[in-house]
């Protein structure tokens, strides 16, 4: 799930209460948390251009990965691309589908 779908959906599959995000240098934890900031962030569109991904295990006991993606988005109907750099640490918990 990304910016550019619902979302009020993002994460709603991968988040739990010890999940984090860290966006332009506020923290905020737990999915309730991270999804409401999702759903009020000031803009209505995204369009992500994905430039690279990178991604290796984090964990050689765990099924996890730390995955680093880089690109440009536009806002809204903006004409000058942001650049953006994401990382992900993802790992299987319990209860997990």
């Amino acid at each position: 799930m990304t910016l550019s779908m619902n979302r009020a959906l993002a994460g709603r599959d991968t988040q739990r209460d010890t999940s984090m995000l860290t966006w332009e240098s506020q923290q905020i934890q737990g999915s309730p948390a991270i999804t409401e900031k999702l759903v009020n962030l000031p803009f209505q569109k995204v369009q992500h251009k994905i430039v690279t991904i990178d991604a290796q295990p984090s964990s050689p006991s765990t099924a996890s990965l730390i995955v680093l993606v880089t690109g440009q988005l536009l806002v809204d109907d903006g004409q000058n691309p942001l650049q953006f750099t994401q990382v992900f640490h993802r790992y299987r918990w319990e209860g997990a589908r």
